[in-house]
């Protein structure tokens, strides 16, 4: 749901901003990136649970986010524009 939702909302800014240049690349070259960029992964701790039969278990998340590779790309991106004019 999450995925249609962002393609619809893309659709919507292309429409309402049809002079706007769009840069798709970043989907494309995501994973090669990675071996230069990887994407930041924690481990967090969600805590103890009641178990069935009256025990505990402790829980873990593990969070990825691409959010640095993400910033990386876009200001070398910006960079090679800039050099362009």
């Amino acid at each position: 749901i999450a995925a249609e939702n962002i393609n619809k909302l893309i659709g919507v800014v292309r429409e309402r901003a049809a002079r706007a240049a769009f840069d798709d690349g970043y989907y494309r070259l995501r994973a090669t990136l990675e071996p230069v960029w990887p994407p930041e992964q924690r481990t967090e701790s969600r805590g103890w649970r009641r178990a069935r039969g009256g025990g505990f278990n402790s829980e873990a998340a593990t969070i990825s986010t691409n959010l640095n590779q993400f910033t990386f790309y876009s200001r070398l991106r910006h960079h090679f524009l800039r050099r362009q004019v």
